[in-house]
């Protein structure tokens, strides 16, 4: 978790890296041609024939076996992850990562127990708040237990239509700034007056 505007980290559970080598190496070897990338605290590693897109912040390319740093999250791209390998994939790394997020072509990996609803309850303990005082958004499978958690879990119309039965409330897509217009209608605005 990070505290915002800063970015400051504030609570992380990372793949420890012989852990990350291990999954990098079983992927590698199970999912011949999957590039790899991997997320530490401050900078994004890749492998060095990624030809994928680059996510933002500072890089570096390196081997899988030289990962000597913390690992937050690991991902996985090419065409071979499929709705029908994420079986196999999700048995070959069971005990050293959980599959965070899977989009046909794209994996993220992270240490067991990580998700998006752990992190929510986390910071809602921290700061008393219930799960009624929440409004979450989100836009794949991965967000599914976090908006059900949440007092009001919006899907983002963007989102797999089979997904929208299990949400409280359908936003417009992402390109229609859905979540904006959620937040406009949901949360009271004072205007501001001349004086």
């Amino acid at each position: 978790m990070c505290d915002l505007p800063s970015g400051r980290i504030t609570w992380s559970r990372a793949l420890t890296p012989s852990v990350a080598v291990r999954v990098a190496a079983v992927i590698s070897a199970r999912f011949p041609g999957v590039q790899l990338g991997w997320v530490h605290h401050d900078r994004v590693g890749y492998q060095e024939n990624y030809a994928g897109r680059f996510l933002a912040g500072e890089r570096y390319h390196d081997t899988i076996d030289r990962i000597d740093r913390p690992v937050l999250k690991m991902f996985g791209v090419g065409p071979s992850l499929t709705d029908a390998a994420l079986p196999a994939l999700r048995s070959l790394v069971s005990g050293l990562a959980d599959v965070g997020h899977y989009f046909p072509g794209v994996v993220d990996l992270v240490a067991p127990g990580v998700s998006k609803v752990m992190a929510l309850r986390r910071y809602c303990a921290a700061h008393q708040i219930t799960p009624a005082g929440v409004i979450a958004f989100g836009d794949s499978a991965a967000d599914i237990p976090m908006l059900r958690w949440s007092g009001r879990g919006v899907l983002m119309g963007n989102a797999d239509y089979r997904l929208h039965e299990l949400a409280d409330e359908i936003a417009p897509g992402c390109a229609q700034d859905g979540v904006a217009q959620v937040l406009e209608r949901v949360i009271p605005v004072r205007q501001e007056v001349d004086r």
